[in-house]
């Protein structure tokens, strides 16, 4: 999908500038190379939800216009088409400025001539935080139109605006709207691995993902414990930046969002970030190391017998959620999930014992250890199961190094019920 900022100026009746034939011949791909997302002022509808007329989306529309008239004709007129959702009207480039990193628009329509400012200083500066929207100048003046040309502007557009002529840019936005789809369509989004288990680690066609800053990289993993929902802002910037100054904070998310939008679309996930009425989203088609770890739990709830779930439940788990990355935010979440591994490990040990699935029963028991390393009941549980397996060898050998470890980490020695069992073995 596209959208469109119009920025327009207090002057303006002339006529049709011929340059915008020339525009028509700018090739598919230089169009395509030109769409992103960011924050929408009067958000009414998302990327995803977008209102289709006539086999086409409805491309979003922010006007900017120091005159409030101007930007009443243009709005009239863009609606007239039924192809254009009005998203946000701003009177001043500082206004527009003031909302830069959450704009979400697919098109900007930019006047020449504004009180206080220049067109296409204004164009520079939007396409130097949002590379990928197209821009159409709406002017009087026709002398500037080399320059907007090689600025790589979508179209050129002579006031008074013609319907006929409005709906020439509209049907080269929908064109590169089509563009969009079919280049991130031939993206493959199963190059993508997400590990949140342990460590915090993306990588894309097996290579690992580098982050702007490490707030970047942070953020993106807060998005993901609550992907396909809305989270408040605020809440956010609070987790992000705990007792911080609000306006400074928020700031910071702004900028992180921005390069972290700029990441995700580079590696196939165009648009992935909605923003509306205060709250992000994330929809990203792929999933974590979380997600296949719970549905290894559910297919065991279901049929506790399967032994290929059970190794890709114990493959997953590679360490508690986040844990070396030690995010705050992290921590209820990440002993919520450990609780749980920990439950279902003690339900399958037993479950394995009774049946005397023995190798399965250690493996339980291996997990249950690196959890509760000093846990006698639990060594004496591993010397028994391997006794049992034949491996007595290996049932000494775990009593000296946990005799070691209590010694040298506690000062310890093994209690007097646990060295009478390991000399019955």
């Amino acid at each position: 999908m596209h959208r469109l900022i119009v920025i327009q100026s207090q002057w303006g009746i002339q006529f049709e500038l011929a340059l915008s034939t020339l525009l028509l011949t700018i090739t598919s791909s230089e169009i395509n190379d030109k769409v992103q997302n960011g924050h929408r002022h009067h958000d009414r509808t998302t990327p995803e939800t977008a209102i289709e007329l006539g086999g086409a989306v409805m491309i979003r529309a922010i006007l900017i216009d120091d005159e409030p008239l101007a930007i009443q004709v243009l709005e009239r007129k863009l609606e007239e088409t039924g192809a254009y959702d009005i998203v946000a009207t701003f009177h001043s480039e500082l206004e527009w400025k003031a909302e830069v990193y959450e704009l979400q628009y697919d098109v900007a329509f930019v006047d020449i001539r504004l009180v206080g400012s220049n067109g296409l200083d204004v164009v520079r500066e939007m396409q130097a935080t949002n590379k990928e929207s197209l821009y159409v100048f709406v002017t009087a003046y026709e002398e500037y139109a080399v320059n907007a040309f090689e600025m790589n502007v979508l179209d050129y557009i002579m006031k008074p605006v013609s319907m006929s002529r409005l709906q020439k840019t509209t049907e080269r936005i929908h064109h590169a709207q089509e563009l969009r789809v079919i280049k991130a369509t031939e993206k493959d989004v199963r190059g993508l691995n997400i590990n949140l288990f342990q460590e915090f680690t993306v990588y894309y066609e097996n290579e690992l993902v580098h982050w702007k800053t490490s707030k970047v990289k942070e953020l993106f993993a807060y998005l993901l414990t609550d992907r396909n929902q809305y989270v408040e802002r605020d809440m956010m910037i609070e987790a992000l930046w705990p007792g911080e100054d609000y306006q400074k904070s928020k700031r910071h998310l702004h900028t992180c969002m921005y390069h972290l939008r700029k990441k995700l679309k580079s590696i196939g996930f165009d648009h992935a970030i909605t923003f509306l009425d205060k709250r992000y989203l994330l929809q990203i088609e792929t999933s974590t190391d979380v997600d296949k770890w719970k549905e290894a739990l559910d297919h065991l709830h279901k049929q506790p017998d399967s032994v290929e779930q059970f190794d890709r439940l114990l493959a997953v788990y590679k360490g508690k959620y986040l844990e070396r990355d030690d995010y705050e935010w992290a921590k209820e979440r990440m002993q919520a999930y450990h609780f749980h591994m920990i439950s279902v490990m003690m339900k399958m040990k037993k479950y394995f014992i009774d049946r005397e699935q023995l190798e399965q029963a250690s493996q339980c028991l291996f997990v249950l250890m690196k959890d509760d390393p000093y846990s006698e009941d639990l060594v004496q549980e591993m010397m028994d199961i391997l006794k049992r397996m034949g491996r007595r060898a290996d049932a000494v050998s775990l009593y000296e190094g946990f005799s070691a470890r209590l010694q040298n980490d506690l000062q310890l020695k093994p209690s007097a019920r646990l060295r009478a069992f390991f000399k019955r073995i």
